[in-house]
Order: structure tokens, then sequence, then C-alpha cells
């Protein structure tokens, strides 16, 4: 609560440091002279809204790996410098965050996995953020059809998913269980026609609510052992 007036002349600092100075003024802290800054999401984005005056145009290291897309944005609007975000390894944020985070002005991201915040998601635009990154991404995807499911990209993402379509192919269910490690549930379903081998897939496991429905071989022939 001091009102220091403070200038700091090293060019190189860390987040951690430059917020302990601003912190210790109530007076904006001039930092022209910084050129570069490392440290976390959160103590950057607490240097770029608490009034450090001097910055725009330092580069900027991210130094954690579980970060919020909200953070990441407010370090990126910072800087007119791209931001290094190597060491992320995973982004937490809403679908329109994530849009800002993976519109430009960051290096290093395309391997991190992706946590949506929002309660769900269409599948569109779950294919639209699996597209930012060849780390899985967690989410609940709130559409039912499964015409539009097995349109889903990717494999091996976290999506909680559940068709509402009561006839379909186990084709199209085998496309939709492949997108996903968690169990796809398909209580709604009473019909699956498809070759034996999708059908395989389909009761191989990762599906549930399965049981009752009725099977359409599209086999011309199938064995009876």
């Amino acid at each position: 609560g001091n009102a220091y007036t403070i200038t700091v002349g090293t060019a190189s600092v860390t987040a951690a440091a430059l917020k302990a100075v601003n912190d210790a003024t109530t007076v904006a802290v001039t930092a022209t002279a910084v050129t570069a800054i490392t440290g976390s999401a959160s103590d950057l984005d607490s240097i770029y809204t608490s009034g450090v005056s001097g910055l725009g145009n330092e580069t900027v290291t991210v130094s954690d790996a579980d970060v919020t897309a909200a953070h990441l944005n407010t370090i990126n609007a910072g800087t007119n410098v791209n931001v290094v975000a190597t060491a992320v390894t995973n982004i937490t944020g809403s679908k329109t965050e994530l849009a800002t985070t993976y519109g430009g002005g960051m290096t290093g991201l395309g391997n991190e996995t992706i946590t949506v915040s929002d309660a769900n998601i269409t599948s569109a635009e779950a294919n639209i953020i699996d597209g930012y990154t060849d780390g899985a991404v967690t989410a609940t995807i709130s559409t039912t059809a499964i015409a539009d499911l097995d349109d889903l990209t990717g494999t091996g993402n976290a999506y909680t998913i559940t068709v509402a379509t009561a006839d379909v192919t186990a084709a199209a269910l085998k496309t939709v269980n492949d997108a996903t490690t968690v169990n796809v549930t398909a209580t709604a379903v009473t019909n699956i026609t498809g070759s034996k081998t999708d059908l395989a897939s389909v009761y191989g496991g990762g599906i549930t609510g399965l049981g009752n429905e009725t099977i359409t071989v599209s086999d011309a022939n199938i064995t009876s052992a």
C-alpha cells in the first residue's frame, strides 16, 4: 500500500518479481526497459491487468503447464510479440475463449490437451476445437442425432456423448465410439444395421445402453459359427 514511484531497469525479468514490485506500491510501476518476461500464466495475467506501464513490446514466456484460456488471452493482448507457450500441456476455457487463444499471437501450441468449460458444445463446435490441437479434447457434446455425431473428427478425445437416434448403422455408431474414450450412451437405439465386422466393433466395448435392440446384418451371408 505504499506510494512508491518505481522504474524497473532490468531487461529480462520474472513475472513473480515484477508482480512483487507492483504489489509493493499503489503507483503504476514503469517497466519500459523490460524486453522479456517469464512466469506463470496467473502472475503474467496479474501484471497485464494491474497497472504496470511501459509494457507492450516484450517477449513473454509462459512457464506453467496447466493454464486457462482466459489468462493466455490477457497475456496475448498485453504484448505485440508472439507469446511463447511451449510449456503449456493443458488449456481450460470456453469455446469463445479458446477461439481467441488459437486465433493467433502464440507459438508452441498444438500438442496440448484442451478442457472445454462450457456445459456442452455441438459436434460442429467440437470439430473446430479438435482442429486446434493434436491432444485430446474433453467436452460434453449436446448433439444427439447420429447423422451429425458420425461427422465428429479425430479419435481419442474425451467426449461425453448420448445417441438419441433409434435406428442407426453400426458404421456410424462405430465412428462415434472411436471419437471418444468415454463410454457412449446408446440407450435410445432400437435397431442397428451393419456388417458383422462393424457389429463386432460396436459390441466390443465402449458403448452403454445396448442389449435390447434388433440387429440387421447387411452382409450377403454369414456363417453359423
